[in-house]
Protein backbone atom coordinates (compact mmCIF):
# COMPACT_ATOMS: atom_id res chain seq x y z
CA UNK A 1 0.00 0.00 0.00
CA UNK A 2 1.50 3.14 -0.66
CA UNK A 3 1.74 6.03 1.31
CA UNK A 4 -1.63 7.91 0.06
CA UNK A 5 -3.36 4.85 1.18
CA UNK A 6 -1.97 4.47 4.68
CA UNK A 7 -2.43 7.94 5.60
CA UNK A 8 -6.03 7.33 4.26
CA UNK A 9 -6.73 4.29 6.42
CA UNK A 10 -4.98 5.96 9.40
CA UNK A 11 -7.18 9.14 9.41
CA UNK A 12 -10.54 6.41 8.34
CA UNK A 13 -9.80 4.83 11.94
CA UNK A 14 -9.19 8.21 13.28
CA UNK A 15 -12.50 9.39 12.50
CA UNK A 16 -14.43 6.02 13.45
CA UNK A 17 -12.48 6.51 16.59
CA UNK A 18 -13.92 9.80 17.17
CA UNK A 19 -17.51 8.89 15.96
CA UNK A 20 -18.02 5.38 17.68
CA UNK A 21 -15.96 6.10 20.96
CA UNK A 22 -18.05 7.32 24.23
CA UNK A 23 -16.93 9.51 26.85
CA UNK A 24 -16.66 7.76 30.48
CA UNK A 25 -19.31 8.19 32.42
CA UNK A 26 -19.85 8.38 35.98
CA UNK A 27 -22.86 6.66 37.83
CA UNK A 28 -24.02 8.74 41.27
CA UNK A 29 -26.43 7.37 43.43
CA UNK A 30 -28.48 10.44 44.47
CA UNK A 31 -30.92 10.11 47.55
CA UNK A 32 -33.91 12.73 48.09
CA UNK A 33 -35.60 14.47 51.21
CA UNK A 34 -38.98 13.57 49.95
CA UNK A 35 -41.18 13.14 47.36
CA UNK A 36 -42.51 16.83 46.25
CA UNK A 37 -45.03 16.67 43.36
CA UNK A 38 -45.27 13.17 43.00
CA UNK A 39 -48.11 10.38 42.16
CA UNK A 40 -51.53 10.90 44.46
CA UNK A 41 -51.60 8.14 46.82
CA UNK A 42 -55.49 7.67 46.97
CA UNK A 43 -54.91 6.74 42.98
CA UNK A 44 -52.40 3.67 42.91
CA UNK A 45 -53.74 2.72 39.45
CA UNK A 46 -51.04 5.24 38.25
CA UNK A 47 -48.37 4.45 39.80
CA UNK A 48 -49.19 0.08 40.26
CA UNK A 49 -50.60 -2.43 38.19
CA UNK A 50 -53.95 -3.94 39.04
CA UNK A 51 -52.25 -6.97 39.66
CA UNK A 52 -50.15 -5.41 41.75
CA UNK A 53 -53.07 -3.59 43.82
CA UNK A 54 -54.89 -7.13 44.05
CA UNK A 55 -52.03 -8.81 45.67
CA UNK A 56 -51.59 -6.14 48.52
CA UNK A 57 -55.58 -6.27 48.40
CA UNK A 58 -55.61 -10.12 49.36
CA UNK A 59 -52.60 -9.98 52.32
CA UNK A 60 -54.34 -6.38 53.53
CA UNK A 61 -51.16 -4.62 53.17
CA UNK A 62 -51.96 -0.31 52.65
CA UNK A 63 -50.68 1.28 49.64
CA UNK A 64 -48.11 4.11 51.62
CA UNK A 65 -45.63 6.38 50.59
CA UNK A 66 -42.90 4.11 49.89
CA UNK A 67 -44.94 2.90 47.09
CA UNK A 68 -45.36 6.49 45.29
CA UNK A 69 -42.62 7.45 42.50
CA UNK A 70 -39.60 9.46 43.14
CA UNK A 71 -40.37 13.31 42.49
CA UNK A 72 -40.01 13.95 38.86
CA UNK A 73 -39.61 17.85 40.02
CA UNK A 74 -36.45 16.51 41.55
CA UNK A 75 -35.37 14.34 38.50
CA UNK A 76 -35.88 17.21 36.57
CA UNK A 77 -34.05 19.68 38.42
CA UNK A 78 -31.12 16.73 38.12
CA UNK A 79 -31.23 16.61 34.81
CA UNK A 80 -30.92 20.84 34.11
CA UNK A 81 -27.96 21.23 36.67
CA UNK A 82 -25.90 18.39 35.32
CA UNK A 83 -27.36 17.23 31.70
CA UNK A 84 -26.96 13.73 33.45
CA UNK A 85 -28.63 11.11 31.76
CA UNK A 86 -31.19 9.10 34.36
CA UNK A 87 -30.27 5.42 34.56
CA UNK A 88 -32.50 4.41 37.49
CA UNK A 89 -34.61 4.97 40.35
CA UNK A 90 -35.89 3.42 44.03
CA UNK A 91 -39.33 5.07 45.16
CA UNK A 92 -38.61 2.35 48.06
CA UNK A 93 -35.72 4.24 48.98
CA UNK A 94 -36.00 7.43 47.58
CA UNK A 95 -33.12 7.97 44.68
CA UNK A 96 -32.35 7.79 41.79
CA UNK A 97 -29.00 6.76 40.21
CA UNK A 98 -27.57 9.44 37.31
CA UNK A 99 -24.61 8.90 34.57
CA UNK A 100 -22.40 11.87 34.50
CA UNK A 101 -19.43 13.02 32.11
CA UNK A 102 -18.87 15.77 33.74
CA UNK A 103 -18.37 14.94 37.54
CA UNK A 104 -17.80 18.71 38.86
CA UNK A 105 -21.16 19.10 39.06
CA UNK A 106 -21.79 16.67 42.25
CA UNK A 107 -20.81 19.38 44.36
CA UNK A 108 -23.30 21.36 43.39
CA UNK A 109 -25.84 18.83 42.83
CA UNK A 110 -25.02 17.86 46.77
CA UNK A 111 -25.80 21.90 47.61
CA UNK A 112 -29.01 21.31 46.58
CA UNK A 113 -31.56 21.60 49.56
CA UNK A 114 -34.23 18.24 48.34
CA UNK A 115 -30.58 16.04 47.82
CA UNK A 116 -29.80 14.17 51.06
CA UNK A 117 -26.98 12.22 49.54
CA UNK A 118 -24.65 11.53 46.39
CA UNK A 119 -22.50 8.94 46.13
CA UNK A 120 -20.24 7.32 43.21
CA UNK A 121 -21.62 3.26 42.29
CA UNK A 122 -19.98 3.16 38.84
CA UNK A 123 -18.10 3.71 35.82
CA UNK A 124 -17.82 2.92 32.28
CA UNK A 125 -15.01 3.97 30.48
CA UNK A 126 -17.33 3.55 26.86
CA UNK A 127 -20.56 4.88 28.10
CA UNK A 128 -23.38 2.49 29.64
CA UNK A 129 -26.60 3.41 27.81
CA UNK A 130 -25.08 4.07 24.13
CA UNK A 131 -24.15 0.31 23.93
CA UNK A 132 -25.31 -1.31 20.94
CA UNK A 133 -28.54 -3.15 21.60
CA UNK A 134 -28.25 -6.00 19.82
CA UNK A 135 -31.05 -7.02 17.11
CA UNK A 136 -33.82 -9.58 17.98
CA UNK A 137 -33.23 -13.11 16.97
CA UNK A 138 -35.73 -15.09 14.31
CA UNK A 139 -38.08 -16.85 17.02
CA UNK A 140 -38.97 -20.73 15.82
CA UNK A 141 -42.64 -22.18 15.38
CA UNK A 142 -44.30 -23.64 18.65
CA UNK A 143 -43.48 -27.20 18.88
CA UNK A 144 -44.00 -28.08 22.62
CA UNK A 145 -47.84 -27.50 23.95
CA UNK A 146 -48.32 -28.67 27.72
CA UNK A 147 -49.39 -32.92 28.16
CA UNK A 148 -50.78 -34.46 31.11
CA UNK A 149 -48.30 -36.44 32.98
CA UNK A 150 -48.37 -39.84 34.90
CA UNK A 151 -48.28 -39.01 38.77
CA UNK A 152 -44.58 -39.42 40.42
CA UNK A 153 -42.93 -40.71 37.52
CA UNK A 154 -39.26 -39.70 36.57
CA UNK A 155 -40.15 -40.67 33.00
CA UNK A 156 -42.29 -37.23 32.49
CA UNK A 157 -39.07 -34.91 33.54
CA UNK A 158 -36.40 -37.00 32.73
CA UNK A 159 -32.91 -35.04 32.71
CA UNK A 160 -34.63 -32.79 35.41
CA UNK A 161 -35.71 -35.17 37.39
CA UNK A 162 -34.07 -35.52 40.38
CA UNK A 163 -33.96 -31.54 41.74
CA UNK A 164 -37.47 -32.09 41.70
CA UNK A 165 -37.53 -35.33 43.08
CA UNK A 166 -35.34 -34.30 46.09
CA UNK A 167 -37.49 -31.79 47.39
CA UNK A 168 -41.00 -33.79 46.48
CA UNK A 169 -41.81 -31.05 44.00
CA UNK A 170 -43.85 -33.12 41.50
CA UNK A 171 -46.64 -33.80 44.57
CA UNK A 172 -47.59 -30.50 43.21
CA UNK A 173 -47.62 -31.06 39.69
CA UNK A 174 -49.68 -34.23 40.71
CA UNK A 175 -52.05 -32.06 42.62
CA UNK A 176 -52.64 -29.74 39.18
CA UNK A 177 -50.25 -26.97 40.73
CA UNK A 178 -47.82 -26.10 37.62
CA UNK A 179 -47.83 -22.57 37.96
CA UNK A 180 -50.91 -21.12 36.51
CA UNK A 181 -51.39 -18.06 36.70
CA UNK A 182 -48.06 -17.34 38.44
CA UNK A 183 -46.10 -14.70 38.17
CA UNK A 184 -42.08 -15.37 38.64
CA UNK A 185 -39.74 -12.69 38.06
CA UNK A 186 -36.26 -13.91 37.28
CA UNK A 187 -33.07 -11.10 38.24
CA UNK A 188 -29.94 -12.13 35.71
CA UNK A 189 -27.35 -11.60 33.61
CA UNK A 190 -29.31 -12.17 30.23
CA UNK A 191 -31.48 -14.71 28.75
CA UNK A 192 -30.22 -15.88 25.67
CA UNK A 193 -31.83 -17.61 22.98
CA UNK A 194 -35.08 -17.85 25.16
CA UNK A 195 -36.76 -16.41 22.13
CA UNK A 196 -35.33 -19.34 19.86
CA UNK A 197 -34.92 -22.36 22.20
CA UNK A 198 -37.32 -25.07 21.73
CA UNK A 199 -36.99 -25.69 25.41
CA UNK A 200 -38.94 -22.04 26.34
CA UNK A 201 -41.07 -22.53 22.68
CA UNK A 202 -44.64 -23.10 24.65
CA UNK A 203 -43.27 -20.28 27.01
CA UNK A 204 -42.77 -17.36 24.49
CA UNK A 205 -45.41 -18.15 21.85
CA UNK A 206 -47.66 -18.23 24.70
CA UNK A 207 -47.00 -15.17 25.59
CA UNK A 208 -46.46 -15.84 29.38
CA UNK A 209 -43.55 -13.83 29.23
CA UNK A 210 -45.36 -10.81 30.57
CA UNK A 211 -42.59 -8.28 31.12
CA UNK A 212 -39.14 -7.80 29.88
CA UNK A 213 -36.25 -5.33 30.78
CA UNK A 214 -32.74 -4.67 31.01
CA UNK A 215 -31.52 -2.16 33.65
CA UNK A 216 -28.21 -2.52 31.91
CA UNK A 217 -28.62 -1.41 28.52
CA UNK A 218 -31.97 0.59 28.97
CA UNK A 219 -34.22 -1.66 26.81
CA UNK A 220 -36.57 -3.73 26.96
CA UNK A 221 -34.51 -6.71 24.86
CA UNK A 222 -33.39 -9.33 27.16
CA UNK A 223 -32.62 -12.38 24.71
CA UNK A 224 -28.65 -11.68 24.17
CA UNK A 225 -25.68 -10.60 26.56
CA UNK A 226 -25.66 -13.82 28.81
CA UNK A 227 -26.81 -17.31 29.40
CA UNK A 228 -26.25 -17.90 32.68
CA UNK A 229 -30.25 -16.06 32.79
CA UNK A 230 -31.09 -18.88 30.41
CA UNK A 231 -29.85 -21.79 31.93
CA UNK A 232 -31.56 -20.82 35.49
CA UNK A 233 -34.94 -20.22 33.15
CA UNK A 234 -34.99 -23.81 32.35
CA UNK A 235 -34.80 -24.83 35.91
CA UNK A 236 -37.84 -23.23 36.13
CA UNK A 237 -39.72 -22.93 32.74
CA UNK A 238 -38.01 -25.10 30.47
CA UNK A 239 -40.43 -27.56 28.48
CA UNK A 240 -40.12 -30.97 27.10
CA UNK A 241 -41.73 -33.11 27.82
CA UNK A 242 -40.05 -36.72 28.68
CA UNK A 243 -36.74 -34.99 28.02
CA UNK A 244 -36.58 -31.36 30.42
CA UNK A 245 -39.73 -30.51 32.87
CA UNK A 246 -38.91 -27.11 35.05
CA UNK A 247 -40.48 -27.09 38.28
CA UNK A 248 -43.15 -24.03 37.31
CA UNK A 249 -43.77 -25.19 33.55
CA UNK A 250 -46.94 -23.57 33.12
CA UNK A 251 -46.07 -20.12 34.91
CA UNK A 252 -45.93 -16.25 33.49
CA UNK A 253 -42.65 -14.67 33.65
CA UNK A 254 -40.95 -11.71 33.99
CA UNK A 255 -37.17 -11.89 32.82
CA UNK A 256 -34.81 -8.86 34.25
CA UNK A 257 -31.45 -8.32 33.53
CA UNK A 258 -29.89 -6.79 36.02
CA UNK A 259 -25.61 -8.20 36.54
CA UNK A 260 -23.61 -6.41 34.20
CA UNK A 261 -20.85 -9.04 32.77
CA UNK A 262 -18.39 -6.48 32.41
CA UNK A 263 -17.80 -5.12 35.29
CA UNK A 264 -18.53 -5.67 39.47
CA UNK A 265 -19.21 -2.84 40.19
CA UNK A 266 -22.15 -1.26 43.41
CA UNK A 267 -24.28 0.05 40.69
CA UNK A 268 -25.41 -3.13 40.21
CA UNK A 269 -27.04 -3.65 43.60
CA UNK A 270 -28.98 -0.40 42.25
CA UNK A 271 -30.22 -2.38 38.78
CA UNK A 272 -31.59 -5.21 41.27
CA UNK A 273 -33.09 -2.71 43.84
CA UNK A 274 -35.11 -0.41 40.70
CA UNK A 275 -35.89 -4.78 39.02
CA UNK A 276 -37.63 -5.56 42.36
CA UNK A 277 -39.63 -2.30 42.36
CA UNK A 278 -40.54 -2.80 39.00
CA UNK A 279 -41.79 -6.58 39.34
CA UNK A 280 -43.85 -5.42 42.05
CA UNK A 281 -45.16 -2.93 39.84
CA UNK A 282 -46.50 -5.36 37.37
CA UNK A 283 -47.73 -7.90 40.17
CA UNK A 284 -45.41 -10.78 40.65
CA UNK A 285 -45.84 -13.18 42.92
CA UNK A 286 -42.37 -14.66 43.30
CA UNK A 287 -38.70 -13.08 42.50
CA UNK A 288 -35.97 -15.61 41.77
CA UNK A 289 -32.53 -13.93 42.43
CA UNK A 290 -29.48 -16.23 41.40
CA UNK A 291 -27.01 -13.09 41.68
CA UNK A 292 -25.64 -11.56 44.86
CA UNK A 293 -22.78 -9.34 46.04
CA UNK A 294 -20.02 -9.40 48.08
CA UNK A 295 -16.81 -7.26 46.87
CA UNK A 296 -16.59 -5.10 43.62
CA UNK A 297 -13.57 -3.82 41.45
CA UNK A 298 -11.51 -1.59 42.03
CA UNK A 299 -11.43 1.22 43.76
CA UNK A 300 -14.57 0.25 45.05
CA UNK A 301 -14.46 -1.50 48.34
CA UNK A 302 -16.14 -4.74 49.94
CA UNK A 303 -19.32 -4.69 51.86
CA UNK A 304 -18.38 -5.27 55.15
CA UNK A 305 -19.61 -8.90 56.98
CA UNK A 306 -21.11 -6.90 59.58
CA UNK A 307 -23.12 -4.56 57.68
CA UNK A 308 -24.54 -7.73 56.63
CA UNK A 309 -26.96 -8.16 59.32
CA UNK A 310 -29.90 -8.65 57.17
CA UNK A 311 -31.40 -5.20 57.34
CA UNK A 312 -28.37 -2.53 56.45
CA UNK A 313 -27.08 -3.12 52.75
CA UNK A 314 -29.20 -1.04 50.53
CA UNK A 315 -30.44 -3.71 48.62
CA UNK A 316 -30.98 -5.94 51.45
CA UNK A 317 -33.71 -3.55 52.77
CA UNK A 318 -34.88 -3.75 49.16
CA UNK A 319 -35.58 -7.33 49.27
CA UNK A 320 -37.15 -7.23 52.76
CA UNK A 321 -39.89 -4.35 51.35
CA UNK A 322 -40.44 -6.88 48.68
CA UNK A 323 -41.65 -9.27 51.10
CA UNK A 324 -43.94 -6.39 53.17
CA UNK A 325 -45.32 -5.74 49.41
CA UNK A 326 -46.69 -9.80 49.72
CA UNK A 327 -43.84 -11.03 47.60
CA UNK A 328 -42.20 -14.54 48.25
CA UNK A 329 -38.48 -13.94 47.42
CA UNK A 330 -35.82 -16.77 47.12
CA UNK A 331 -32.24 -15.79 46.79
CA UNK A 332 -29.14 -17.48 46.42
CA UNK A 333 -26.70 -17.68 49.21
CA UNK A 334 -23.55 -17.53 46.80
CA UNK A 335 -20.99 -19.64 46.04
CA UNK A 336 -17.93 -18.38 48.25
CA UNK A 337 -18.31 -20.83 51.10
CA UNK A 338 -16.96 -20.54 54.17
CA UNK A 339 -16.69 -17.03 52.69
CA UNK A 340 -20.13 -16.28 53.46
CA UNK A 341 -22.94 -14.97 52.46
CA UNK A 342 -23.68 -12.93 49.34
CA UNK A 343 -26.87 -10.01 49.17
CA UNK A 344 -29.49 -10.15 49.85
CA UNK A 345 -29.39 -13.61 51.02
CA UNK A 346 -28.58 -11.68 54.20
CA UNK A 347 -31.86 -10.40 54.22
CA UNK A 348 -33.68 -11.29 57.44
CA UNK A 349 -37.08 -11.70 55.04
CA UNK A 350 -35.93 -13.50 52.05
CA UNK A 351 -35.81 -17.51 51.79
CA UNK A 352 -31.85 -17.62 50.86
CA UNK A 353 -31.34 -20.78 49.50
CA UNK A 354 -27.97 -23.51 49.80
CA UNK A 355 -26.93 -26.19 47.59
CA UNK A 356 -26.90 -29.76 48.51
CA UNK A 357 -25.80 -32.92 45.88
CA UNK A 358 -28.09 -35.94 45.41
CA UNK A 359 -27.46 -37.43 49.28
CA UNK A 360 -28.29 -33.95 50.52
CA UNK A 361 -24.64 -32.92 51.37
CA UNK A 362 -24.13 -29.71 51.37
CA UNK A 363 -21.42 -29.01 48.19
CA UNK A 364 -18.20 -26.99 49.80
CA UNK A 365 -18.58 -24.29 47.82
CA UNK A 366 -22.07 -23.48 49.17
CA UNK A 367 -22.08 -19.81 51.00
CA UNK A 368 -23.49 -20.10 54.80
CA UNK A 369 -23.82 -17.76 57.58
CA UNK A 370 -25.24 -16.92 59.85
CA UNK A 371 -25.67 -13.67 58.61
CA UNK A 372 -24.02 -10.56 61.31
CA UNK A 373 -27.70 -10.82 63.43
CA UNK A 374 -26.88 -14.54 64.13
CA UNK A 375 -30.24 -15.47 61.97
CA UNK A 376 -29.57 -19.21 60.06
CA UNK A 377 -28.95 -18.56 56.15
CA UNK A 378 -28.96 -19.97 54.03
CA UNK A 379 -32.61 -21.18 55.33
CA UNK A 380 -32.95 -23.93 52.99
CA UNK A 381 -31.37 -25.84 50.66
CA UNK A 382 -31.69 -27.66 46.95
CA UNK A 383 -30.32 -29.75 44.51
CA UNK A 384 -27.06 -27.67 42.80
CA UNK A 385 -24.13 -29.92 43.03
CA UNK A 386 -24.80 -30.28 40.15
CA UNK A 387 -28.13 -29.41 38.51
CA UNK A 388 -29.61 -29.77 35.01
CA UNK A 389 -29.99 -26.98 32.47
CA UNK A 390 -30.92 -26.22 29.32
CA UNK A 391 -29.71 -23.53 27.30
CA UNK A 392 -31.15 -23.35 23.50
CA UNK A 393 -30.63 -26.29 22.17
CA UNK A 394 -31.62 -29.74 23.09
CA UNK A 395 -28.70 -30.44 24.83
CA UNK A 396 -28.89 -30.71 28.48
CA UNK A 397 -25.76 -28.98 30.68
CA UNK A 398 -24.75 -30.20 34.12
CA UNK A 399 -24.15 -27.13 36.26
CA UNK A 400 -23.21 -26.39 39.98
CA UNK A 401 -24.09 -23.71 42.31
CA UNK A 402 -26.70 -22.16 44.30
CA UNK A 403 -27.74 -20.04 41.16
CA UNK A 404 -29.24 -23.45 40.29
CA UNK A 405 -30.51 -24.39 43.15
CA UNK A 406 -32.41 -20.88 44.00
CA UNK A 407 -34.83 -21.40 41.05
CA UNK A 408 -35.98 -24.53 42.04
CA UNK A 409 -37.10 -23.79 45.49
CA UNK A 410 -38.46 -20.63 43.74
CA UNK A 411 -40.50 -22.15 41.23
CA UNK A 412 -41.89 -24.94 43.56
CA UNK A 413 -42.52 -21.67 46.26
CA UNK A 414 -45.06 -20.66 43.18
CA UNK A 415 -46.41 -24.00 42.58
CA UNK A 416 -47.32 -23.70 46.81
CA UNK A 417 -48.60 -20.92 46.06
CA UNK A 418 -51.01 -21.33 43.58
CA UNK A 419 -52.73 -24.59 45.79
CA UNK A 420 -52.40 -21.96 48.89
CA UNK A 421 -53.71 -18.56 47.21
CA UNK A 422 -53.92 -16.64 50.98
CA UNK A 423 -50.74 -17.69 52.39
CA UNK A 424 -48.77 -14.82 52.95
CA UNK A 425 -44.58 -15.18 51.72
CA UNK A 426 -44.17 -15.46 55.35
CA UNK A 427 -46.37 -18.33 56.10
CA UNK A 428 -44.54 -19.78 53.09
CA UNK A 429 -41.07 -19.07 54.19
CA UNK A 430 -42.51 -20.72 57.67
CA UNK A 431 -43.77 -24.00 55.94
CA UNK A 432 -40.95 -24.97 53.63
CA UNK A 433 -38.38 -24.31 55.87
CA UNK A 434 -40.40 -26.28 59.08
CA UNK A 435 -40.31 -29.40 56.62
CA UNK A 436 -36.69 -29.18 56.18
CA UNK A 437 -34.75 -32.33 56.87
CA UNK A 438 -32.29 -30.82 59.61
CA UNK A 439 -35.08 -28.17 60.85
CA UNK A 440 -34.76 -29.68 64.82
CA UNK A 441 -31.01 -29.17 64.46
CA UNK A 442 -30.09 -26.95 61.81
CA UNK A 443 -26.47 -26.85 60.16
CA UNK A 444 -24.27 -24.10 59.57
CA UNK A 445 -23.72 -25.00 55.56
CA UNK A 446 -27.77 -26.86 55.32
CA UNK A 447 -29.64 -24.47 57.31
CA UNK A 448 -33.01 -26.16 58.17
CA UNK A 449 -32.00 -28.43 55.44
CA UNK A 450 -33.62 -30.15 52.06
CA UNK A 451 -37.30 -29.38 52.09
CA UNK A 452 -40.42 -31.48 51.20
CA UNK A 453 -42.73 -29.70 49.25
CA UNK A 454 -45.55 -32.25 49.46
CA UNK A 455 -45.16 -31.92 53.45
CA UNK A 456 -45.48 -28.37 52.82
CA UNK A 457 -48.40 -28.27 51.60
CA UNK A 458 -50.01 -30.33 53.97
CA UNK A 459 -48.82 -27.98 56.59
CA UNK A 460 -50.56 -25.07 55.01
CA UNK A 461 -54.02 -27.10 54.76
CA UNK A 462 -54.10 -27.88 57.88
CA UNK A 463 -56.97 -25.45 59.32
CA UNK A 464 -55.38 -22.87 62.34
CA UNK A 465 -57.80 -23.92 65.02
CA UNK A 466 -60.91 -26.14 65.59
CA UNK A 467 -63.44 -22.91 65.10
CA UNK A 468 -62.59 -22.73 61.54
CA UNK A 469 -64.76 -25.38 61.31
CA UNK A 470 -67.79 -23.48 61.72
CA UNK A 471 -69.86 -22.22 58.92
CA UNK A 472 -70.42 -18.65 57.88
CA UNK A 473 -72.77 -16.91 56.28
CA UNK A 474 -72.53 -13.12 55.21
CA UNK A 475 -75.81 -11.93 53.41
CA UNK A 476 -76.62 -9.78 51.03
CA UNK A 477 -73.61 -9.75 49.06
CA UNK A 478 -73.52 -8.10 47.33
CA UNK A 479 -74.80 -5.57 49.99
CA UNK A 480 -76.13 -2.16 49.70
CA UNK A 481 -75.62 -0.51 53.07
CA UNK A 482 -75.95 -3.33 55.36
CA UNK A 483 -73.91 -6.62 56.43
CA UNK A 484 -75.06 -9.87 58.46
CA UNK A 485 -72.80 -12.55 59.77
CA UNK A 486 -74.41 -15.58 60.71
CA UNK A 487 -72.49 -18.40 62.82
CA UNK A 488 -74.50 -22.09 61.99
CA UNK A 489 -71.95 -23.48 64.79
CA UNK A 490 -72.15 -22.65 68.01
CA UNK A 491 -69.33 -19.99 69.14
CA UNK A 492 -68.35 -18.52 72.27
CA UNK A 493 -66.07 -15.58 73.17
CA UNK A 494 -65.50 -12.04 71.33
CA UNK A 495 -65.62 -11.58 68.20
CA UNK A 496 -63.95 -8.70 65.65
CA UNK A 497 -64.80 -7.79 62.04
CA UNK A 498 -63.51 -5.35 59.98
CA UNK A 499 -64.30 -4.05 56.41
CA UNK A 500 -61.17 -3.47 54.12
CA UNK A 501 -61.31 -2.02 50.79
CA UNK A 502 -59.14 -3.13 47.62
CA UNK A 503 -56.22 -0.54 49.25
CA UNK A 504 -55.77 -2.65 52.35
CA UNK A 505 -57.59 0.60 54.27
CA UNK A 506 -59.84 0.12 56.85
CA UNK A 507 -62.82 1.56 56.26
CA UNK A 508 -65.23 1.00 59.63
CA UNK A 509 -64.88 1.56 62.94
CA UNK A 510 -64.45 -2.53 63.79
CA UNK A 511 -67.02 -4.23 65.26
CA UNK A 512 -66.11 -5.86 68.74
CA UNK A 513 -69.03 -8.34 69.75
CA UNK A 514 -68.97 -11.51 72.34
CA UNK A 515 -71.19 -14.35 71.56
CA UNK A 516 -72.56 -16.79 73.30
CA UNK A 517 -73.69 -20.08 71.72
CA UNK A 518 -75.19 -19.47 67.97
CA UNK A 519 -75.17 -15.59 67.21
CA UNK A 520 -75.29 -13.63 64.59
CA UNK A 521 -73.78 -9.57 64.08
CA UNK A 522 -75.09 -6.75 61.89
CA UNK A 523 -73.30 -3.54 60.71
CA UNK A 524 -74.00 -1.09 59.09
CA UNK A 525 -71.41 0.28 56.23
CA UNK A 526 -70.39 3.71 55.65
CA UNK A 527 -73.11 5.61 53.63
CA UNK A 528 -69.95 7.35 51.34
CA UNK A 529 -68.28 3.68 50.67
CA UNK A 530 -67.83 3.57 47.61
CA UNK A 531 -69.12 0.72 45.18
CA UNK A 532 -66.52 -2.05 44.71
CA UNK A 533 -64.96 -4.99 45.85
CA UNK A 534 -64.10 -5.05 49.78
CA UNK A 535 -62.82 -7.98 51.92
CA UNK A 536 -64.25 -8.42 55.52
CA UNK A 537 -62.17 -9.88 58.09
CA UNK A 538 -63.62 -11.84 60.80
CA UNK A 539 -61.91 -13.16 63.80
CA UNK A 540 -61.77 -14.26 67.54
CA UNK A 541 -58.82 -15.39 69.64
CA UNK A 542 -58.23 -18.84 67.84
CA UNK A 543 -60.65 -18.36 64.62
CA UNK A 544 -59.83 -16.09 61.41
CA UNK A 545 -62.09 -16.01 58.28
CA UNK A 546 -61.63 -13.41 55.58
CA UNK A 547 -64.66 -13.27 52.53
CA UNK A 548 -65.00 -10.84 49.35
CA UNK A 549 -67.85 -9.21 49.34
CA UNK A 550 -69.30 -6.62 46.84
CA UNK A 551 -70.74 -3.54 47.44
CA UNK A 552 -73.85 -2.38 45.01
Amino acid sequence: MNFRGCLWLLCLVFITELVFAQPTQYAYRISFTDKLGTADISQPQTFLSQRSIARRAKYFISIDSTDLPVSPIYLDSIKQLSSGVLHSTSKWLNYAVFLFTDTTVIATIREQGFVKSAEWVGFFTNGLHNKTHLPLSATVPLNNTFNAKSSGTSTYYNNAWDQINLVNGSCLHDLGWRGENMLIAVFDNGFNWVDVGLAFDSLYHSGRIQDTYSFVKDTSHVFSGGSHGTEVLSVLAGYLPNYFVGVAPLANYALYVTEDVAVEQPYEMDNLVAGFERADSVGVDVMSMSVGYNSFDAPFVAISSSSMDGKTVLVTQAANLATTKGIFMATTAGNEGSGGLLVPGDADSVCTIGNVDINKQPASSSGYGPNAANQIKPNVCGLGNPAATMTFSMNVSSMSGTSFSTPTIAGLAACLLQGNPNRTPYQLKNAIQKTGNTYNNPGVQLGYGVPDFCAANLSLSVKDNQESKSTLLVAPNPFVNSVTISFTNQLSGTIECVLIDAYGSVVNTPIIKKLSNSHSISFSTPESLSSGIYFLKIKSASFSETLKLVKQ
